[in-house]
């Protein structure tokens, strides 16, 4: 819970009051707005730590001023009743991220807290390792200074051998700060008021409540104790009877008033101090830094409670470290390359026993300084931590508040999803129309404050044409899916069926698989044989080439040879006929 004065604290714990917002650009306050929209969280899921989630703001200002890309937004609030005005309180600085100024005098923008800065590597190129490792409590204040921001007093940053950070290369200085968050067991934002915060988990508070006056003041005993209720389902028949009840006799919904100690309360002439909830004797609030919530206009939603009994974390290289068991949640945290034994024993000491309890309350109506991280109790339905926020800051403020339950996502149906987030949109829209026309209607001419109005009502008649065509789109989808869902129930039954001769289909099917496996090997020693035969021939053709080139360099020889014989041969006709000449002269 943020500080705020004692007007505040008593104007908003009775929950009669109204939202004054403004916007502060460049040191000029702005009171033409738009309803200024907040989105706030710490984990996307149960139990998720080491998360450094950046703040959102979306908004809309009337103005003919320039506003310019990258300029820093504050916001601005304070509750106002009949009679009095508390104090301006902050309710976080972001910077421009995206700008639309195409409608003439309206500059709408998006903007991001300073979280989204640690977005940038940590080291620059001129950085060495020689002044690494560092303490966990440097690394932290290095970041702080770099993005802009102070560091939250109630920042906790454990210091010794297992909390040092060695030379981050190639790293963020958003991985470097969220693996510092998950050893100790917490998430970072930047606060309301600038600041860096390292919120740990809590555990969500228990189901008594304090006794107070109607100075909203808690009331104490004489001695000392708290007064608290609690509820008692069935009267305890060994303690004395409120007088005119008999002992046997039950008590549902029955509040006894105990003390500090579990003592039942007893008036001086003997009678029991119980709550009647019919009568309202007394009236029971959640103790200091624990929000109670008078109003809830939308839907509440909860989850399953659990509890965490053990930690178990891993590094990049694989080790594993754990601490406590697995009876109730493990707080897992994974491949954190700062993760050692000491750390994950710390871890366990700290949590060992925190109560989980996820839940979601719409246009819930509370003290606007509330913040992440802080208890919450909505009547006698939750008893839990706030760890996600959404809050639209008009005249009537609202917000809606969560604690993460992955049993949510798994259940929702999927086809409708998109009519109700646009018939939800509608309704939002309705309201900030209603209301921008009021806030307005003092503050610009006739003719702009009905362009504006304009504007927004062809934006709602396109969104009306939106819901239609996907009312009519989830609406087919269901019929579709239906028809789906029976032809997958008979394939199923048709199937099942199938399963036993698939059975024994797989029983012959092993017999032959060793036979084959038995082929397998026979024709990969053919395989090898063949192998060897390739080789063979590859000789047997490189020889028959050689061959082939000797056979024609012979026949060329014998070729020439058989030329040389002609040559003898009529060489020797000639002196067979110059013989046969010599002869016949002689005679």
């Amino acid at each position: 819970m943020r500080r705020r004065s004692k007007r505040w604290e008593k104007m908003a714990i009775r929950g009669r009051f109204t939202f004054d917002a403004k916007a502060r650009i460049n040191g000029k306050d702005y009171r033409a707005i738009s309803a200024p929209r907040i989105v706030r969280s710490l984990m996307p899921s149960p139990l998720s730590v080491g998360n450094c989630n950046s703040a959102t703001l979306h908004l809309s200002v009337l103005t003919d001023d320039v506003i310019e890309d990258k300029t820093s937004v504050v916001i601005l609030g304070r509750i106002v009743n009949d009679v009095h005005a508390s104090e301006w309180m902050e309710f976080g600085t972001y910077w421009i991220d995206q700008r639309d100024s195409s409608f003439a005098g309206l500059v709408t923008v998006d903007c991001f807290d300073a979280m989204l800065k640690t977005n940038q590597n940590y080291l620059s190129d001129t950085d060495t390792s020689a002044t690494w490792p560092k303490s966990m409590k440097t690394v932290v204040e290095e970041v702080a200074y770099r993005i802009g921001v102070g560091i939250d007093p109630r920042t906790r940053i454990r210091t010794g051998a297992d909390y040092m950070v060695p030379f981050p290369a190639n790293r963020t200085m958003n991985q470097v700060m969220g693996y510092i968050a998950a050893c100790h067991g917490g998430n970072w934002i930047i606060t309301e008021e600038n600041l860096l915060y390292l919120v740990p988990l809590i555990t969500a508070p228990d189901e008594t409540f304090h006794i107070i006056d109607s100075d909203y003041n808690i009331i104490q005993t004489n001695d000392g104790h708290l007064l608290i209720y609690k509820e008692q389902e069935v009267f305890n028949a060994v303690l004395p009877a409120p007088a005119g009840v008999q002992p046997d006799s039950p008590f549902p919904r029955t509040y006894f008033i105990v003390d500090e100690a579990g003592n039942y309360i007893v008036t001086p002439e003997g009678y029991y101090l119980v709550w009647d909830t019919e009568e309202h004797i007394a009236q029971a609030v959640p103790p200091e830094n624990v929000i109670n919530i008078p109003v809830v206009c939308g839907d509440i939603k909860t989850g399953s409670r659990y509890t965490i009994t053990g930690v178990t974390m891993t590094d990049e290289s694989g080790n594993v470290y754990t601490a406590g068991n697995d009876t109730g949640k493990l707080l897992n945290i994974d491949s954190n390359p700062y993760a050692t034994q000491g750390i994950c024993n710390d871890l366990y000491a700290a949590y060992n026993g925190l109560v989980y309890f996820p839940f979601t309350a719409t246009k819930a109506l509370y003290d606007p300084a509330t913040e992440l991280g802080d208890q919450v109790k909505i009547g006698d339905k939750v008893h839990s931590v706030i760890y996600g926020a959404t809050l639209t800051l008009d005249h009537n403020f609202r917000a809606d508040l969560s604690a993460p339950n992955s049993e949510e996502l798994s259940t929702e149906y999927p086809y409708l999803s998109n009519f109700q987030r646009l018939r939800q949109s509608t309704e939002d829209l309705n309201a900030a129309i209603e209301q921008n026309a009021e806030e307005l209607a003092g503050k610009v001419s006739d003719t702009d404050l009905q362009e504006e109005i304009d504007r927004a009502s062809t934006a709602e008649q396109a969104l009306s044409t939106a819901i239609g065509a996907e009312r009519t789109r989830a609406e087919g989808a269901e019929s579709t899916l239906d028809g789906k869902i029976g032809a997958n129930t008979r394939s199923i039954q048709s199937n099942a069926s199938n399963i036993t001769s698939l059975q024994r289909d797989v029983t012959q099917n092993t017999s032959d698989i060793a036979a084959l496996s038995a082929s397998i090997l026979a024709a990969q020693q053919v395989a090898s044989d063949i192998s060897q035969l390739q080789s063979d021939v590859s000789t047997l053709q490189s020889e028959s080439t050689q061959h082939g080139t000797d056979i024609s360099s012979l026949q060329s020889d014998i070729s020439s040879i058989n030329s040389t014989l002609t040559q003898i041969q009529n060489d020797i006709s000639g002196i067979l006929n110059r013989l046969n000449a010599l002869d016949g002269g002689g005679t």
